[in-house]
């Protein structure tokens, strides 16, 4: 048994919804785009055990960013620090799926490394880290504060759990553009990033 909401067409043919215009070849070949993300995407999610309404929200966030892909591609790199990569696997599936590229470092160190030699359109972290077997409960705001989010022009977006959104304040002050557990609202801030 899916856990696809009651009303799929969305998931069977986004297209549709989206009114591509132009060459039927061209219409075609987007919708087999939008038709491949949403169905990796609703994929990933179902293996997660998501709700109904995760699901819808997730597909129509996946349909709103596939309209905004340009022809070339995207054309910025994204930074993602998270201790444990292996949770955030099918958001980085999904995100690659789209086009997007994602490097992964597991430290604050080595984001801050990577920031600084490398070219990243945006970051991406979680709250708490493990980081040489010291517990960092306030890793996202350290590495905030170390790479001036709203000063640098670099965003930065903190994907956490409950226990990260209750410094939310303190994120935002830190320079962080949001904080957030919701698959929809990470998937839209990376695409626009990396935008061309």
């Amino acid at each position: 048994m899916g856990l696809r909401p009651e009303n799929d067409e969305i998931f069977e043919r986004p297209a549709g919804r989206l009114r591509i215009r132009g060459p039927r070849r061209a219409r075609d070949a987007a919708a087999d785009v939008v038709d491949d993300v949403v169905s990796h995407l609703v994929d990933a999610l179902e293996a997660s055990g998501a709700r109904h309404e995760s699901l819808a929200a997730f597909g129509h966030a996946a349909i709103r960013a596939a309209r905004r892909r340009p022809r070339a591609g995207f054309s910025g790199r994204v930074l993602w620090v998270d201790d444990q990569p292996e949770t955030i696997e099918p958001m980085l599936a999904a995100l690659r799926r789209l086009g997007v590229e994602v490097d992964v470092v597991m430290s604050t160190k080595e984001a801050i490394d990577a920031v600084f030699t490398g070219s990243y359109a945006g970051v991406v972290s979680d709250m708490r880290r493990e980081e040489g077997g010291v517990d960092h409960p306030f890793a996202g705001i350290e590495l905030a504060r170390a790479l001036e989010p709203s000063s640098s022009g670099r965003p930065m977006l903190v994907y956490t759990g409950p226990y990260g959104i209750q410094y939310e304040d303190e994120l935002r002050d830190a320079g962080v553009v949001a904080v957030t557990s919701r698959a929809t609202v990470l998937l839209d801030h990376v695409t626009t990033w990396a935008r061309a």
